[in-house]
């Protein structure tokens, strides 16, 4: 089992974002899912890079639509209920709808055969670790923050789920590059707003490499990700563990 991974996420069909990820042979490639978005030609190249590498992937919450239809049809009725009660945003809902279908219809059997393989959840083991990778969040409770870890509470639940067994957590689905540590009970947060590095010490983690497509703020849970807003750069992570280091790379896209 190889002992270094290049971890990227949420690409969202941005497929020429994935020129600024090291090309090394010694480098084994996690995807935490989005690959998709509403560009079938972009969706479909970053499909056919993943393959190429051999990539562990798992299904993102914009991959899920474009080969389920019940999910797919989550769209139409969220946007229908907004629009029923007057709140929140159901043209939101129907751009993903309209993204979704657009990308199902412009990929080809094959691709579509990739996304359908996914799972929600996968686990491997290296190097005496276990590590869990997911899109969003072990925690079932999806209302805490849309399902996102960005805070050390929704970290918590996530340290304290039935379902996190193992030593580390790798996420995407916030696009806010950070990690947390559990040790004794207490929860460490780190955000990387530049590049940089955490060593990997006593304890179980959960980390983020943020995104492909845009780093985002989400200031409303975790006012310290005010200074990604207006952020022009995408991120990567590498998470090596001879070294036992996890490296967060922030690239301005040329």
């Amino acid at each position: 089992m190889d002992m270094k991974f290049l971890v990227i996420s949420d690409i969202h069909s941005r497929a020429e974002t994935l020129k600024l990820v090291p090309e090394d042979e010694d480098l084994a490639c996690i995807c935490l899912g989005d690959i998709c978005a509403g560009d079938p030609t972009g969706s479909g190249i970053a499909i056919d890079w993943l393959m190429e590498h051999e990539a562990i992937c798992v299904m993102g919450s914009h991959d899920l639509p474009v080969v389920d239809d019940e999910a797919l049809e989550r769209y139409r009725t969220r946007e229908e209920t907004l629009r029923r009660e007057g709140r929140g945003n159901p043209d939101l809902f129907r751009r993903f709808y309209n993204d979704a279908l657009r990308v199902r219809n412009g990929l080809s059997e094959a691709q579509l055969d990739f996304i359908s393989s996914l799972p929600d959840l996968h686990t491997i083991s290296c190097d005496g670790k276990t590590i869990h990778m997911i899109h969003n969040s072990l925690d079932t409770e999806l209302n805490r923050t849309g399902n996102r870890i960005v805070n050390t509470q929704v970290a918590r639940y996530n340290f304290d789920s039935p379902s996190f067994t193992g030593d580390i957590l790798l996420v995407g689905h916030s696009h806010i590059p950070l990690a947390y540590r559990m040790h004794d009970g207490e929860i460490t947060e780190t955000i990387f707003s530049d590049t940089g590095s955490i060593r990997l010490v006593e304890g179980r983690y959960i980390m983020n490499p943020g995104s492909l497509q845009r780093i985002r703020s989400n200031p409303r849970h975790n006012e310290k990700t005010k200074i990604f807003q207006g952020e022009e750069r995408v991120s990567y992570g590498i998470l090596d563990l001879t070294e036992s280091t996890y490296t967060v790379h922030l690239v301005k896209p040329r």
